[in-house]
């Protein structure tokens, strides 16, 4: 429950001042006929060229903000064996260091909502959002569902780009 707040209140647009995720991690949650993703990135993943710094300030981030979300939207696929998986919304939030002199984007959060049919048991990920640090060629995945307190644990990598999510089942009450 407290990922759907935290996704809804960037949804809505209202500021995050605390790193949602430690970059490189993902969380897909599960509800009903829907999946909630929020993915962190180092803003390397996406920048492609650089300027001289090879960093992106806050005022760079929002003149991008276009280019970066269709990088990132190009970078990820969630699909079924049968068809793709419709995603309905993609937004993007920058986590920005205020302990520096000079403000800059440390992370950038992804939040994704993608409508599947019910009852899927799962769906593969095909995720291509590395750069070259040696922190940024793994994603740690997690996968949890409104029916189960269970979470699943995934990982993919640059050289395994593609990894199946399982729903964890509902559990039923004896």
């Amino acid at each position: 429950m407290r990922v759907l707040i935290v996704v809804a209140m960037l949804l809505l647009g209202l500021p995050a001042k605390a790193h949602l995720l430690p970059a490189q991690h993902a969380t897909f949650r599960f509800e009903d006929n829907k999946i909630y993703m929020v993915l962190a990135m180092d803003p390397m993943v996406v920048m492609g060229d650089c300027d001289s710094t090879c960093s992106l300030s806050p005022a760079e981030f929002q003149r991008s903000y276009d280019a970066l979300r269709d990088r990132i939207k190009n970078g990820m696929n969630v699909y079924l064996p049968d068809g793709d998986v419709q995603m309905l919304d993609l937004r993007l939030a920058p986590s920005v260091s205020h302990s520096r002199l000079e403000q800059q984007v440390d992370q950038i959060t992804a939040l994704a909502v993608f409508r599947i049919p019910e009852n899927v048991p799962s769906v593969f990920l095909d995720l291509n959002l590395f750069s070259s640090g040696p922190s940024a060629g793994r994603y740690e995945i997690s996968v949890s569902s409104s029916t189960n307190s269970e979470k699943y644990k995934y990982a993919v990598t640059r050289d395994e780009p593609v990894v199946e999510l399982t729903v964890p089942p509902a559990k039923v009450n004896q």
